[in-house]
């Protein structure tokens, strides 16, 4: 059976240093992830260290240059960004999720 991408994962706008982002946790922003921390997006738990909700925010940041260093400053600068993004994540994931349940059926 296949699946489309469900139309509830979304591109949130985010706004880092003056500039409107895309963020969207899709199947490429999971794989993304995955080759950077070596950690598997469905083997997580509740309770993200720190540094890997960087690595999510890198992942779900569409077209965005600003490096991880860049990112980690502006998220000092504004801390709404990570709760921003993290819901965003937490959203997505969400309906990743659902459509793996229907598949299980």
């Amino acid at each position: 059976m296949v699946y489309a991408a469900p139309p509830f994962i979304k591109k949130y706008m985010i706004k880092i240093n003056n500039k409107n982002y895309d963020f969207k946790f899709g199947f490429k922003a999971m794989l993304n992830f995955e080759e950077a921390t070596g950690q598997q997006i469905g083997a997580m738990s509740d309770g993200f260290k720190l540094s890997v909700m960087v690595e999510i925010a890198r992942a779900g940041l569409v077209d965005c240059e600003l490096t991880k260093d860049e990112l980690i400053d502006a998220i000092d600068k504004d801390m709404t960004l990570l709760t921003t993004m993290a819901q965003a994540f937490e959203k997505d994931i969400t309906a990743v999720n659902s459509i793996s349940e229907e598949a299980k059926k």
